[in-house]
């Protein structure tokens, strides 16, 4: 009997179990994801569990923001994301992440960004963890925070306001159950005067020149983490995104907010060039993107404009909300 075509079709289906069995590349937290469900909508649901409330039904191709809390349910690993606005669970066998873009480079536990000691707004990008942690941080790197900023999928902004009751942070709270923060998350910072007794983190070298965060291309405010380079590569990621972006912003060492408006001459930039000294911005910078498409609503009053900041935060310098 001749055996070898029997060894060779066992070595055949050897093979192809090795394969299909391969576990599937894990999700990470702190990073965008992309719903692949078979031509179906992937339900969005209040609790990890099939018979959890259906908040949303998200079609194939919906970008979602991986939140750092996972649970084991019904048969399923599920995955916490927010997307549109809204928070809630999803099977994680239904997402998917590229394998090509930029890895974290800002370690767990640590602040990147130009923190003023003399207050002021800071863009920052956390390396992940408890809120308590990021305010204890950012209090030894000199800015003892007032509030922390963040944007929404629908281009406002949303705050935490330190030492608040738990109801004027309600959506704040929505957003990150748990006060677990994502790694790499960019946020805006409203600084108290400090006193510096920890060094801030060294600024990361440019990275890949890839967005990591929600875009708004109906328009509004987007904040989010730029892996590096020039302000005119930012602009044209972004409007790869669906952003048609009009201007980017950062803050300078005094706290200030410094704008790149894109299209505009040299001289309408001249703060911006000053602010980086003709060199590309570094890799983990947390900038803010304003995207053209609607007017900016009520609702997205926030740290770069008059409109919608709580009693007691100090007048704030010109920003984004278009009073410069």
């Amino acid at each position: 009997m001749n055996v070898r075509p029997l060894i060779l079709a066992s070595l055949l289906i050897a093979a192809a179990l090795l394969v299909t069995s391969s576990p599937a590349r894990a999700i990470e937290s702190g990073r965008d994801a992309t719903v692949h469900a078979d031509g179906d909508c992937l339900r969005l649901r209040a609790t990890a569990s099939v018979s959890g409330q259906v908040l949303a039904c998200l079609a194939d191709g919906t970008t979602v923001s991986v939140l750092p809390a996972s649970l084991n349910a019904d048969g399923f690993v599920w995955r916490l994301v927010s997307v549109n606005g809204q928070t809630g669970w999803v099977v994680e066998q239904y997402l998917q992440q590229s394998t090509a873009g930029p890895a974290p480079s800002t370690p767990s536990g640590t602040v990147s960004g130009l923190l003023p000691t003399a207050g002021g707004g800071a863009l920052i990008v956390w390396g992940g963890g408890p809120l308590s942690s990021l305010l204890d941080r950012t209090a030894r790197q000199g800015c003892p925070a007032l509030s922390l900023w963040v944007t929404d999928s629908s281009g406002s902004f949303v705050s935490y306001i330190v030492g608040a009751p738990d109801f004027a942070n309600g959506a704040w709270n929505l957003r990150y159950p748990g006060g677990q923060l994502p790694a790499r998350s960019p946020y805006v910072a409203m600084c108290a005067p400090g006193v510096r007794s920890e060094q801030p983190a060294l600024p990361a070298p440019p990275g890949s020149p890839a967005i990591s965060g929600d875009l708004p291309a109906a328009g509004g405010f987007g904040l989010v983490v730029w892996g590096g380079g020039g302000a005119d590569a930012l602009v044209a990621a972004a409007q790869s995104r669906g952003c048609d972006a009009t201007s980017v912003w950062t803050n300078d060492a005094a706290g200030q907010f410094v704008s790149y408006i894109a299209g505009a001459p040299a001289i309408a930039n001249a703060a911006w060039s000053s602010r980086f000294g003709g060199t590309p911005m570094p890799g983990d910078s947390a900038v803010v993107v304003v995207c053209r498409g609607r007017e900016t609503p009520a609702s997205a009053g926030g740290p770069v404009g008059a409109a919608g900041l709580p009693a007691g935060i100090p007048a704030l310098p010109p920003g984004p909300a278009g009073n410069r």
